[in-house]
């Protein structure tokens, strides 16, 4: 039999209106990592469209849910994110392990030292499924306050300078395509003089806008999100009868 939902004034508006909070809810967009071929894999550059330069301080604030949490299967492991600074030619990163018996998020500068370890449980960080991350650059003492749901770490030494103009990438970039699938929301970068804001509800294409409708950043195999709360997909086919049946 086929469903056929049929929407006038004012039930259209009523409708319309209860979905808002689920597609606000569902902005963000899906990564896609090492369950994928290489070429399908994920690649997303924050600043590819613009060079902005941060003087003494440098936050990026973001949420993820690594897939493998948020559907309780399997093990993951990869790069999440990846800022570089190309005229000093140095790179940080954030290196997800899921394959023991604890999640595990490491700080790094890239070919030199681990910075930050951070080990959590896995079922506390499926309970909230979004996992919210804070990166605090002090550019004027070289240190850096790392703020993952309600835990903070620091560490110094990283060797900053006092301007950058960083280059920024979620998921595959240059030489690393170890990748774990992840979705990422409320992304935004900048001080307390300039501040990037990415609602990411884009609905197609590889083009990223700011919040003032400017495209900033490319993303590269995206699967945006917004389009679960507008579009029906099948789920599940159970059985079909000739007699009448019914199913608990």
């Amino acid at each position: 039999f086929e469903t056929v939902l049929i929407m006038k004034s004012p039930y259209a508006f009523l409708l319309s209106f209860l979905l808002f909070p689920i597609i606000v809810f569902a902005r963000g967009v899906r990564i896609q990592g090492n369950d994928f071929l290489i070429d399908e894999r994920s690649s997303y550059n924050v600043f590819s469209e613009v060079q902005p330069v941060f003087k003494n301080q440098l936050i990026l604030d973001f949420e993820i849910a690594p897939m493998n949490i948020r559907e309780a299967s399997g093990t993951d492991i990869g790069y999440i994110l990846r800022i570089k600074n190309k005229e000093k030619n140095t790179t940080y990163n954030i290196f997800y392990n899921d394959q023991g018996g604890r999640t595990v998020f490491k700080f790094n500068h890239e070919g030199r030292d681990v910075l930050i370890t951070s080990s959590f449980d896995r079922e506390v960080l499926r309970e909230s499924q979004w996992i919210k991350m804070r990166l605090e650059f002090d550019l004027q003492n070289d240190s850096l306050l790392w703020q993952i749901n309600d835990e903070r770490f620091c560490a110094g030494g990283l060797r900053l300078e006092k301007e950058w103009s960083p280059c920024i990438h979620f998921g595959k970039s240059e030489h690393v395509i170890d990748i774990p699938t992840f979705e990422l929301r409320n992304l935004s970068v900048g001080n307390s003089e300039k501040m990037y804001s990415f609602p990411l509800n884009e609905n197609e294409g590889s083009e990223v806008h700011d919040i003032h409708k400017k495209v900033i950043g490319q993303i590269i195999n995206p699967i945006w999100l917004i389009n679960d709360a507008y579009y029906w997909k099948r789920e599940n086919l159970f059985f079909r009868s000739r007699q009448v049946a019914g199913s608990n």
